[in-house]
């Protein structure tokens, strides 16, 4: 199952990387090349599809209801993680969508709190979509800045304060990029893992990321979310909320930033798996076990909702740092 998911990443990314070479024999070299990724969206590794890029950059969306600052930075995080540098916001919502369930206006205010907390995380860019409304086609209700007879919306004024504000301050923010000594660890091959056996249909792998996420805020200014196999030294502490699928290579990376005084806390169904998807022939936590000296000897289920999260086990080594275990 994965090395079908492997398979459309590689698709996506000969196709990308034909367009990439094609560009770049006609622009000036200092041209930036680009695309706009939709957040946690998952049939393709982000991490591989944006290498050859300039920068990563995503199209922030709320949709129906109104914006969750902790899901909205989490996704901004990631997108600063695929290259581990600042991005681009490169589609904003202009107040509201046509394509939701229920297509309500956000908040006075909204729009300019999303475009700050964009730059807060990274982003060296704000852009919006649409300019004017689109006199046919799918997104004709779609929010805009102009109306269609070419007269500012309600919406214009605040996305002018935006500019000025803007305009006013980028000296200050030029050349800055959020630096962060928490990481949280995001994997495709294991949310895919998960997802092809959740093991019981609640399971939210993308929940208890965001869970994760929103602790480490609420403690912490910034928070990288970043591959497994990024580097990891520059960080007290790293956490990998879902890390299912661990194979002896990236449990050697593991353990090294652990071995140098790093600390690492494991979550739910960490290390279970190699990197074929099959389950690994030690118990779990597989090849991280020597450092967590703890085995988890069964797996079972809740019918109903519990606030049980499983024993937290804690590992010390003499000559290193800490994993921690909260509830395999």
């Amino acid at each position: 199952m994965l090395e079908w998911k492997r398979f459309v990443t590689h698709e996506y990314d000969e196709y990308q990387r034909n367009q990439i070479d094609v560009i770049r024999q006609h622009v000036h070299a200092r041209q930036f090349i680009t695309t706009n990724f939709m957040g946690f969206f998952d049939g393709y590794d982000h991490y591989i599809l944006s290498e050859p890029l300039t920068f990563a950059s995503w199209d922030d969306y709320v949709g129906s209801g109104h914006i969750d600052f902790y899901q909205n930075g989490l996704t901004h995080d990631l997108t600063r993680g695929f290259k581990r540098s600042n991005f681009w916001v490169i589609e904003t919502q202009p107040g509201a969508v046509n394509w939701h369930s229920v297509n309500n206006f956000l908040n006075k205010g909204e729009v300019r709190a999303m475009a700050w907390q964009a730059i807060a995380h990274g982003s060296d860019e704000v852009g919006y979509w649409q300019w004017r409304s689109a006199l046919n086609g799918q997104e004709e209700y779609h929010g805009t800045l102009v109306g269609a007879d070419g007269t500012p919306v309600p919406l214009y004024e605040e996305i002018s304060q935006i500019g000025r504000e803007f305009s006013a301050t980028q000296d200050a923010f030029r050349g800055t990029t959020p630096v962060s000594e928490v990481a949280l660890l995001q994997s495709y091959d294991s949310h895919w893992a998960v997802q092809f056996q959740k093991h019981t249909q609640k399971y939210d792998e993308r929940g208890v990321l965001r869970s994760y996420y929103a602790g480490l805020r609420k403690l912490a200014q910034s928070v990288d979310v970043v591959s497994p196999y990024a580097p990891l030294t520059q960080y007290k502490l790293v956490v990998a909320p879902s890390l299912n699928v661990v194979p002896k290579d990236l449990a050697d990376h593991l353990l090294e930033y652990v071995r140098n005084g790093g600390h690492l806390v494991l979550g739910p169904r960490a290390a279970m798996k190699d990197e074929n998807n099959g389950l690994l022939p030690q118990r779990q936590p597989g090849y991280l076990m020597d450092a967590l000296v703890v085995a988890l000897s069964n797996i079972t289920r809740w019918k109903r909702t519990s606030r049980f999260l499983g024993h937290g086990v804690l590992a010390r080594r003499r000559s290193g740092g800490t994993v921690k275990n909260l509830g395999f």
